[in-house]
C-alpha cells in the first residue's frame, strides 16, 4: 500500500526518521563486520502516531478475516417487513461494509 501511495510513505519515513534520530546506537558484530544500527524500543514504538494510523487503516480497508460469522440469540428485526430469526447463523462481510 505505501508504495502505491508515495505521500503516505513519505511522512512514514519522515515519522520513523524522526525517532530514529533521537534513539540510542547500537554496534552488533556479523561477520567480523560491525554494524552501527538504531534499534527501537518499544517506547519508540508507541510514539509512532502516523505509522499507527497507516496500519490500521490498511487493516480496515484489506482486513484478515474477510468475515465473521454469528448465531443470534433472539428474534432481530432489521426493518418492519425483515426479521431474522433467533438462533440462526448469518455472516458480515467487511468488504462489503466498506465499499458503499
Amino acid at each position: 500500500m505505501l508504495g502505491v501511495h508515495q505521500d503516505i510513505q513519505e511522512n512514514v519515513r519522515k515519522e520513523i526518521d524522526e525517532i530514529a534520530e533521537s534513539g540510542y546506537e547500537e554496534e552488533i558484530e556479523q561477520d567480523e563486520e560491525v554494524i552501527k544500527t538504531n534499534m527501537f524500543t518499544l517506547d519508540d514504538l508507541k510514539k509512532m502516531k502516523y505509522l499507527d494510523c497507516v496500519m490500521k487503516e490498511v487493516q480496515r480497508i484489506y482486513p484478515t478475516a474477510p468475515f465473521i460469522a454469528r448465531e443470534l440469540p433472539e428474534d432481530t428485526f432489521l426493518s418492519i417487513d425483515k426479521q431474522l430469526k433467533s438462533l440462526s447463523s448469518r455472516l458480515i462481510l467487511f468488504y462489503s461494509i466498506f465499499l458503499f
